[in-house]
């Protein structure tokens, strides 16, 4: 075959008959486009965006991490991805290495992934957290130099509400278990460092890829590209790329710096879709920019505000007012569309959202009308949220910032202007939930800037502003004392509620137990002070989610590994803080209780008689118990953790029962003391269990004259204990039954 060159006389206009600058490493086409254009979008995944800047940040990354893990230049790194947002950056981070990657069909065997894992000789391999490609990997990986495994869940660049929902409801794809020493993606990207490595290319002899071949014809064949290879395809494509980019207009080169937008369907481990849509760029976009809409739409609000400020009419006025706020709330769904169309800064949605509900709450105000103001703080924290949901990631402090001062604005904006809602419940119910309307988007926003070590601070300090909301409010709504208790009672119940969010956010094991018991306490305080039956119901209800935790709740038996101090230990606070909090309950309700049924609660209890006040000194009884027998299986115990055991053992049988006796005697004291038979009752029947224990367990064991000994000890046992309670339980007396 004899080589010869292209007909000059064919050859398109303005196309050159040459390419050059195309021997440099490969990622300096994403370090370029990171350099010129950084918050330019680089790839949309479910609505959700990743920037040049971005993706760099994680090249620069995963290269650190491959080198941490003695990944040398020329070492294959594979990569067996569909097309999700993590490709671009594991490609780039693998070549910023100097390694070389391997790009590998999806729809894989273990048997075909495991052939070309070999043929390349790869070294690490970047998975899917997928129930058939993980596995598949797992699979592939046996009898291969592969010693690095990184699993990568789609979950990682989902917008975080959609990302937090589909995880909660099961829909996004995950392996079912997991092999000791495979990493996950977002725990490397964290604990690598953002600065490339500093690895020397020689980019015509260096290699930077090896895509295989179908296999059509035999086993596939990998093609082995270097960096300026690579390059070249890209400068020969930039060069005979022509598109009209305007209607009549004259075939062109891509434009850069944001106008075309590649639909990445080919697949991206082939080289087509590697080289048409990983490493080309843009957006088409020959709308306005999405700053000008938004200033459109906030204008237009204000030119509405303005008009409904000039009108004198009272009956036109007020019309004019809910036009002015109803236009605010429809303009917020102009910041949030722009999202998606137009891909502006985050930031900057959120600051027109934030200023379109400023206007909502300042024509409500000028309305007097709580409800205005509690249907404007619904759609700011609605639309807000939805601007988080659906864009991609941006500067999260900048975003916490903005939450942040929305949430604190709809939280004081009545106690600002007290004298307009003062009749208004509605004004002060939107003002109270305030924090947590916003709590979903700041718990995600908070948990991105600064991790979760400390995320319990965000409700604890929601529950802040709401409770110096309160403090301030107080004092100024005196002239009106069914507006003030309204208002206290609601921002209080909201801080105490942020506050129990932020026990389990917080803290694990017992401590969880204990705050939710200790607030639940707080609240019936609180009850007692301001008489609302919410505050009764939520306080029970953090209670009663206490008892089931150490009654009902096996995994609290491995909390902790057993100590050598027995009794006196961990087990002693996690029971005996919540029963004295239960007890303390019980005091808090039994003289209240029935004295402050409303009417719907007179129709719910059988009989007038402190119920609730009964089921709190019931469940104190109940944990103490729990505590009780957990302290002496602990104290028999051998293992690392504490275990219940019903195989017969003397002694810790023998401990048991004489422990149920004492506390029934106690018990039987307290309700001679207190004069309340339903305690002493209690008592009656646990020293019953400890008796029929005894008799039908305890005694089995024993033979011959041990026996005969031990029943005529049961017995005299029993005369005494029937003297007893026919002294103080039998006897007919007034009592209080509670």
């Amino acid at each position: 075959m004899v080589a010869t060159t292209w007909p000059t006389s064919n050859w398109p206009e303005g196309v050159s008959h040459d390419v050059s600058d195309y021997e440099k490493p490969l990622f300096s086409i994403l370090d370029d486009s990171a350099r010129d254009y950084p918050n330019q979008d680089y790839t949309i995944f479910s609505d959700a965006t990743r920037t040049y800047g971005q993706v760099k940040d994680t090249a620069d990354r995963i290269a650190n991490f491959l080198v941490s893990r003695g990944i040398q230049p020329g070492d294959r790194v594979a990569i067996f991805l569909p097309n999700i947002p993590h490709y671009p950056a594991l490609f780039f981070g693998i070549i910023k290495a100097g390694a070389v990657c391997v790009t590998c069909n999806p729809l894989y065997t273990a048997n075909e992934l495991n052939y070309q894992l070999k043929d390349a000789g790869a070294k690490a391999v970047f998975c899917m957290d997928h129930p058939q490609f993980y596995p598949t990997t797992v699979d592939a990986i046996k009898d291969t130099d592969v010693d690095t495994v990184v699993v990568c869940s789609v979950k990682s660049y989902l917008p975080k509400v959609k990302a937090f929902l589909g995880g909660l409801l099961g829909k996004i794809p995950k392996a079912a278990n997991y092999q000791p020493g495979h990493l996950f993606f977002d725990d490397v990207v964290a604990g690598a460092k953002p600065e490339p490595p500093a690895v020397e290319i020689n980019p015509t002899e260096d290699l930077a890829l090896i895509i295989y071949t179908g296999g059509t014809t035999g086993v596939p064949k990998g093609a082995a590209l270097t960096h300026s290879n690579f390059m070249y395809n890209l400068a020969a494509l930039e060069e005979w790329g022509r598109f009209v980019h305007e209607p009549g207009g004259q075939p062109e080169k891509l434009r850069k710096g944001g106008f075309h937008t590649y639909l990445g369907v080919l697949p991206w481990y082939h080289s087509f879709g590697l080289t048409v849509a990983i490493n080309e760029i843009g957006r088409h976009n020959d709308a306005p920019e999405g700053w000008v809409w938004l200033t459109l739409a906030v204008g237009y609000a204000i030119a509405i505000q303005v008009l409904a400020l000039v009108v004198q009419d009272e009956n036109r006025k007020l019309w004019a007012d809910r036009t002015a706020t109803a236009t605010a709330m429809a303009m917020m769904m102009v910041a949030v569309s722009g999202v998606a169309i137009h891909r502006t800064e985050i930031v900057t949605h959120l600051g027109t959202t934030l200023i379109l509900g400023l206007l909502a709450l300042l024509a409500a105000t000028r309305m007097k009308s709580g409800v205005w103001a509690l249907v404007g703080t619904l759609a700011t924290a609605f639309f807000e949220t939805v601007v988080c949901a659906t864009s991609g990631q941006a500067d999260q402090g900048q975003v916490l910032a903005i939450l942040g001062v929305s949430v604190v604005l709809f939280t004081i904006w009545p106690a600002l202007v007290p004298s307009a809602f003062r009749d208004s419940r509605a004004a002060w119910w939107g003002s109270a939930l305030a924090g947590p309307l916003w709590f979903l988007v700041l718990y995600f926003t908070f948990n991105e800037v600064f991790g979760d070590d400390a995320i319990g601070l965000l409700p604890v300090a929601l529950a802040a502003i709401s409770l110096a909301t309160a403090v301030w409010l107080r004092p100024r709504l005196e002239s009106s004392p069914a507006a003030r208790r309204t208002v206290v009672v609601w921002y209080l119940a909201v801080a105490l509620s942020l506050v129990s969010v932020a026990i389990p956010l917080q803290l694990e094991n017992e401590w969880i137990t204990i705050g939710w018991a200790l607030n639940g306490l707080a609240i019936l305080g609180l009850w007692a002070r301001l008489d609302h039956a919410g505050l009764k119901y939520f306080g029970l209800a953090l209670l009663g989610a206490a008892t089931v935790r150490l009654v009902a709740n096996p995994w609290v038996l491995s909390y902790h590994i057993r100590v050598a101090t027995p009794v006196l230990n961990w087990l002693s606070y996690t029971y005996l803080v919540p029963a004295a909090a239960l007890i303390w309950s019980h005091l808090l309700l039994r003289p209240r209780e029935v004295d402050r049924l409303t009417g719907w609660e007179h129709r719910l209890y059988p009989v007038e008689k402190p119920i609730w006040a009964s089921i709190c000194g019931l469940s104190a009884v109940v944990v103490v118990f729990a505590w009780i027998n957990l302290a002496i299986a602990d104290l028999f115990a051998e293992g690392s953790i504490i275990e219940l055991s019903f195989e017969r053992m003397p002694a810790r049988d023998t401990t048991t029962s004489v422990a149920w006796a004492i506390y029934a005697l106690i018990l039987l004291a307290i309700g001679v003391r207190s004069k309340s038979s339903s305690l002493r009752w209690l008592s009656l029947g646990i020293l019953v269990l400890t008796l029929g224990k005894v008799f039908l367990h305890d005694l089995g064991e024993l033979e011959d004259l041990y026996r005969v000994a031990s029943l005529v000890g049961l017995a005299i046992s029993l005369i005494i204990v029937s003297l007893i309670y026919q002294r103080f339980v039998f006897r007919s007396v007034p009592e209080d039954d509670a």
